[in-house]
C-alpha cells in the first residue's frame, strides 16, 4: 500500500493525459475514423489477462459463416511492423514473429476468416476492405484504447476477481486509463466469474459497476475442454488423474487454469513465464529436465493454445514435437441464461451496419 501511495501522483498524471486524449477525440478536436462496415472493438482497461482471446473467438463462432468477417489486431510481441495479412499467401505461412500469438491462433483455428495485424487500425481497416470489398464485419482485438477509430460497438472486459472499479492507473495500479473510460462501452462483460455465483452476489457486484442506462452487463465464465494432443508422442498417451503434468504458461493470469487442473490431476508442476513470453531453447531444456528416469513415461506437458503458438515457432518446432504436449482449449460460457440476449444484440448491430454482399 505504501508503494501504491508513493506512485499515485504518477498515476494521476498518466491518467489525466489519457483523459485529455479521449476528450480531444470525443469533442472532435481531432476526428476519429468511422468505418463504413460493422466494427466491434473488444478490450479492457487493465494490463492484460481479462480474456480478450476467448471472447473474440466466441464472436467469430457467433458471426461466421453468416457474415464475412475479419480480425484485426495490433500483433503484440511480433517483430514485424505495419500492416500484414496472414492470408496473403498460402505458400508463405506466417509465424508468431510475423503476426503475434493471438492472431496466429485465430489464423489456425479459423482458416476461413481473414486475419490481419496493424498498429494503425485505420490503415488495417482500409487495406482489408480494399482487398475484400465484400467484407461485412471486422473484430478489433484489444482496441478499446485505440480511439483514432470510432468503432461501431465497444465491448469492455473486466475480471471478476480484479474489476476495474477496484483498480488505479499505472504505475500504482494496473489500469491503462481512468476507470470512467468504461462509460464508452456499449457492453461490459465480467469475465472469469465463478460458476457458482449466487443471484445475491451478482446483484451486489452489478451495483458496484454503476452502469449507464445505455449499457448492457453480462457475466461469463471459462469452460475448459478436454486436453488435446498436439504432438505424436501425446497421441499415444491415455490421460488419467495419476499422470504427472508439467503446465507451461506464458499468460497474464494462469490461476483459473491451474485451479481447474488441480481438481482433475494429482501431480502438477507449473512453469510460469511472463505474459506473451517468447520461448527459446533454454526454456525447452528446462522443460525436458522434468522428463527423467521412471517418470518419463508418466509425464506430459500441458499448455494453452496461445502458448502453443509460441512454442511451435521457428527452430523450436522440432524440439517441441519430441515431447508429449497437450493444449487445454478454453471457451466462454454466459451465466444467468443471458447468452441469447448477448447474441441478439451483436447480431442486430451487425445486421444494421454491415455492408451487404
Amino acid at each position: 500500500m505504501k508503494i501504491r501511495l508513493i506512485l499515485s501522483p504518477f498515476s494521476l498524471i498518466y491518467g489525466f493525459f489519457l483523459w485529455v486524449r479521449r476528450f480531444i477525440y470525443h469533442h472532435n478536436i481531432l476526428k476519429s475514423y468511422s468505418p463504413k462496415l460493422a466494427t466491434i472493438a473488444i478490450g479492457n482497461l487493465c494490463m492484460g489477462g481479462a480474456g480478450k482471446t476467448p471472447h473474440t473467438e466466441y464472436l467469430i463462432r457467433l458471426l461466421f459463416p453468416e457474415w464475412e468477417i475479419a480480425t484485426l489486431s495490433r500483433g503484440y510481441g511480433r517483430k514485424s511492423k505495419g500492416y500484414i495479412l496472414a492470408n496473403e499467401n498460402e505458400r508463405n505461412i506466417p509465424d508468431v514473429s510475423m503476426i503475434g500469438d493471438e492472431p496466429m491462433q485465430y489464423y489456425y483455428k479459423f482458416p476461413d476468416i481473414k486475419v490481419a495485424v496493424a498498429e494503425k487500425r485505420k490503415e488495417g481497416i482500409i487495406k482489408l476492405t480494399e482487398k475484400y470489398p465484400s467484407l461485412q464485419v471486422i473484430l478489433l482485438d484489444d482496441a478499446y484504447q485505440h480511439i483514432q477509430v470510432n468503432s461501431g460497438l465497444k465491448i469492455l472486459l473486466t475480471e471478476y476477481e480484479k474489476p476495474y472499479f477496484k483498480d488505479f492507473p499505472i504505475p500504482s495500479g494496473n489500469l491503462r486509463e481512468f476507470r470512467n473510460a468504461a462509460t464508452e462501452a456499449a457492453i461490459i462483460i465480467i469475465t472469469k466469474t465463478p460458476e457458482n455465483i449466487t443471484d445475491k452476489e451478482q446483484i451486489a457486484f452489478s451495483e458496484k459497476i454503476e452502469m449507464l442506462p445505455k449499457q448492457k452487463l453480462f457475466y461469463t465464465t471459462y469452460i475448459y475442454g478436454h486436453p488435446e494432443p498436439q504432438t505424436e508422442p501425446a497421441k499415444k498417451i491415455a490421460l488419467n488423474s495419476e499422470i504427472n503434468i508439467i503446465l507451461i504458461t506464458g499468460i497474464a493470469h494462469p490461476k483459473p487454469l491451474v485451479d481447474k487442473l488441480t481438481q482433475q490431476y494429482n501431480r502438477i508442476s507449473h512453469l510460469k513465464f511472463p505474459d506473451h513470453h517468447i520461448y527459446n531453447k533454454k526454456d525447452i531444456k528446462i522443460i525436458k529436465r522434468n522428463f527423467s528416469g521412471e517418470l518419463k513415461s508418466k509425464t506430459v506437458v500441458f499448455t494453452t493454445e496461445k502458448d502453443m503458438m509460441r512454442l511451435e515457432t521457428g527452430n523450436l518446432k522440432d524440439e517441441i514435437q519430441s515431447l508429449p504436449v497437450f493444449t487445454v482449449p478454453i471457451e466462454v460460457k454466459f451465466l444467468f441464461e443471458e447468452e441469447k440476449i448477448f447474441n441478439a444484440i451483436i447480431k442486430q448491430y451487425v445486421r444494421s451496419n454491415s455492408i451487404s454482399n
